[in-house]
């Protein structure tokens, strides 16, 4: 099967998770399988991961399996990252708000401020935390 093909499959049985559950709902069979695809994609440099693998971040930490997606997101296109970074904070998903939010913060662009400030009334609390760490990174920054 060629790269491509391989990647398209990979991000279809990605979006067929998506979103992952609240960490209360995870099983050890999700974690699993959702750790093979991301392991899978860590050498993806393509943008077209980009959306999926945000759209997949779940509410919570995953029992820390996120950080893998969140690292391979961080070396992809900064400039296009960020793009699906703003769309994540208008997500459904609370994950995806919640993570996009963390991530705009990593990337300490003082210009994030505002938009993630509009974000501090979000519904769910876990979103409100990462957006007070978000707007305290790029303070110090």
């Amino acid at each position: 099967m060629s790269e491509g093909n391989e990647r398209d499959r990979l991000l279809a049985e990605l979006v067929r998770l998506s979103p992952m559950p609240p960490d209360e709902d995870l099983t050890p069979e999700l974690l699993e399988d959702y750790g093979r695809i991301v392991d899978a994609l860590a050498n993806c440099a393509d943008e077209t991961c980009i959306r999926p693998l945000i759209d997949s971040l779940g509410y919570g930490d995953g029992y820390e399996s996120y950080w893998p997606v969140i690292h391979l997101l961080e070396r992809l296109p900064r400039a296009r990252l960020r793009e699906e970074l703003y769309l994540g904070l208008r997500s459904r998903n609370a994950g995806s708000r919640m993570w996009a939010a963390y991530m705009l913060g990593r990337q300490r662009q003082r210009e994030d401020s505002e938009v993630l400030r509009g974000l501090l009334n979000d519904p769910m609390e876990g979103v409100r935390e990462h957006v007070a760490l978000a707007l305290k990174m790029l303070a110090e920054s």
